[in-house]
């Protein structure tokens, strides 16, 4: 029997697949159902020992730190560019770093890194 209301027609007959029964217990949610989970898990930030961010291990590209840039921008260098010479970062790796193409307030440090480079 068919029942026809509106623009909607319904079967009073059940949908085989609707009224089986499971013959086994499911259970959709475990216990860890209550722990916090966060989507793009795998993006974790770790910091390096030289103070650069590295969003994911796979990323080539590193970001300074806050604070890091900070401490270069107050004229800080000698012990980052010991760091950045024994890493063996080249003189376009740090302008790269440092974004110097559209930070041009940091082109100092750059190439005062190419002069301890020249050293």
């Amino acid at each position: 029997m068919a029942v026809i209301s509106g623009n909607v027609a319904t079967s009073a007959e059940p949908i085989p697949s609707l009224t089986k029964t499971s013959k086994g217990e499911i259970d959709a949610i475990g216990a860890e159902a209550r722990e916090k989970r966060f989507l793009r898990s795998h993006e974790v930030s770790q910091e390096n020992d030289d103070g650069v961010t590295d969003t994911n291990d796979n990323e080539e590209e590193e970001r300074l730190i806050r604070k890091a840039l900070n401490d270069l921008l107050d004229g800080d260098t000698a012990h980052k560019f010991e760091k950045w010479m024994r890493k063996g970062y080249s003189a376009r790796d740090i302008y790269n770093k440092l974004g110097v193409s559209t930070h041009s307030d940091r082109l100092w440090i750059y190439n005062k890194y190419v002069n301890a480079l020249k050293n």
